[in-house]
This record gives structure tokens, C-alpha cells and sequence, in this order.
């Protein structure tokens, strides 16, 4: 891209969503990408166009659901961030003291539903002022919605993307309640999507999500099937460790990472 005094005009083909048939959401992102960078850099690009193939009708279906003036409003929003949080790092982790209230609270929370015996290595606070600010611009946005606290494990190697970028859909390998983000409510699921490093340990989110209101999850189900007060897909097991809920997104601005708890099962 090229950079100056400009003013310049860039234009996206949405690459992969014909033949290749990557998800019409891929519109979404390059858009919100692209409205981000201009809004950071002002007087940077006079203009950008996102190209769609003539006959991809699916996407230029989709892509007139974005509402410009919506998504101004939402990389604009204003907020007080928490305090404390440091002022001039806008992405970091926080490594918590063992005495810290939340550090207890956190720790309680995972070893009442993970049953194994863990030993807790650490648990860090995760600063993104940008994915906070989208956060509570949802939150605002649908102020009766309920929230949860819920849990998602992860590969040692996804931390630092999650942390940068959110969650990612697109890499969640199994869609059996929707092509969304997952998340639950009992940490011992979460933590059968986790891997153990070469020092054993294993990594989980503690995540701030809005539920709203809810539907049953299904393979196919896309935020394009929900109806304009359905935000969640919920689907649900059951074991002889009790009853799982499974909590689907489909929006980027439900889920705030809060936490990264990092363990260790005990040998017997």
C-alpha cells in the first residue's frame, strides 16, 4: 500500500469467494480492515474499493447488510478503559500476582468445573484496547442482552493471534452448531480443545461474551440465518460430569478475551 501525504484510492478484490469458496464473511472483514486503517490513519487513502465478482450474488446480498454509518460509529465509540490498564500499550498481558483478587476469582471459577487436578502456572489480564472498545460498543448497542463469563481452550500457538486479532471462525475445525466461535460454560469441555506443550501445560481463555437472545445451533447456521434479535446458537451435551452448553458467536464484537489461564495436570 503505498503511503504519503496522499490522498490516495486502493481497491480489495474479495479474493476466494467464488471457485474457492471461502465464506461471504471474508466481506466483512476486508471492509471493517479497511474502514479501521482509515479511520487510524487519516488522510492516508481518499478512498477504497472493495471489488466483488459481478455474478457472486451471495456476497453482494451480504454485503448489503453492512450499515456504513453503524460501522463508523462502532471503531469510533468512546470508552474509559479499565484502570488498571497501562496507558500507553494498547495490546499487552498482565501477569497477575497470585494475591490479586481477580487472580482467586479466576482460579476458583476453573477448578470448579474442570475436575482434573491442576496445578495453575499463571493467569494473565489481556489488554486489547481495540477489540474492548468493539466490545462495549456491542454491549451498549444491545444493553438488555445477558452476559457470561465462559470458557475456551486453545492450542499454545493461537495465543498470541487471539490476543492481537480476537478469535477466528474460520479455524474452528468442528461446526456442529454453527459456523461461529465456541465457547462454554464448563472449563473440563474447553479443556479437551487444548494441547499440552513440551512442558505439559495447557492453556484456556476466560472470555467476557454477550449471549443475547439464543436459538438451537445447527452445522449450517451463519449469522446470515439469524433473525435481527438472535445473536447465540446454543447446543448442548451431556455426561457423567453433568451438563455442557455450548455457546456460539457470530460477532466479532460479542466476545472480549479477559483472561489466559495457563496449567498443568497432576500426575497421580
Amino acid at each position: 500500500m503505498k503511503m504519503g501525504n496522499g490522498p490516495y484510492s486502493i481497491a480489495f478484490p474479495v479474493i476466494g469467494t467464488g471457485a474457492m469458496q471461502f465464506h461471504k464473511r471474508l466481506f466483512k472483514t476486508i471492509y471493517r480492515t479497511l474502514l479501521e486503517f482509515m479511520h487510524n490513519n487519516p488522510g492516508a487513502l481518499k478512498c477504497a474499493y472493495i471489488i466483488i465478482y459481478p455474478e457472486n450474488e451471495e456476497v453482494k446480498d451480504y454485503a448489503s447488510y453492512i450499515t456504513p454509518e453503524e460501522e463508523k460509529e462502532r471503531i469510533g465509540y468512546k470508552v474509559s478503559f479499565p484502570r488498571s490498564w497501562p496507558v500507553r500499550k494498547d495490546i499487552c498481558r498482565i501477569k497477575l500476582e497470585e494475591s490479586d483478587n481477580d487472580y482467586l476469582r479466576v482460579a476458583a471459577k476453573l477448578r470448579e468445573t474442570i475436575v482434573s487436578d491442576i496445578d495453575i502456572i499463571k493467569i494473565e489480564r489481556i489488554v486489547n484496547k481495540r477489540l474492548y472498545i468493539t466490545s462495549r460498543w456491542y454491549r451498549n448497542k444491545f444493553p438488555e442482552c445477558p452476559t457470561e463469563e465462559l470458557w475456551h481452550g486453545t492450542k499454545h500457538g493461537a495465543i498470541d493471534g487471539i490476543i492481537r486479532y480476537g478469535f477466528d471462525w474460520r479455524l474452528v475445525e468442528n461446526h456442529a452448531f454453527g459456523k461461529g466461535c465456541y465457547f462454554c460454560d464448563k472449563a473440563f469441555y474447553s479443556d479437551c480443545f487444548t494441547e499440552q506443550n513440551n512442558q505439559d501445560e495447557q492453556c484456556m481463555f476466560l472470555v467476557d461474551v454477550t449471549i443475547g437472545k439464543t436459538i438451537a445451533g445447527k452445522e449450517a447456521l451463519t449469522e446470515v440465518d439469524l433473525d435481527e434479535e438472535v445473536q447465540t446458537a446454543i447446543g448442548m451435551y451431556e455426561d457423567d460430569r453433568g451438563n455442557i452448553n455450548i455457546f456460539v458467536t457470530f460477532d466479532d464484537d460479542q466476545i472480549y478475551p479477559l483472561f489466559l489461564i495457563v496449567y498443568k495436570k497432576k500426575r497421580n
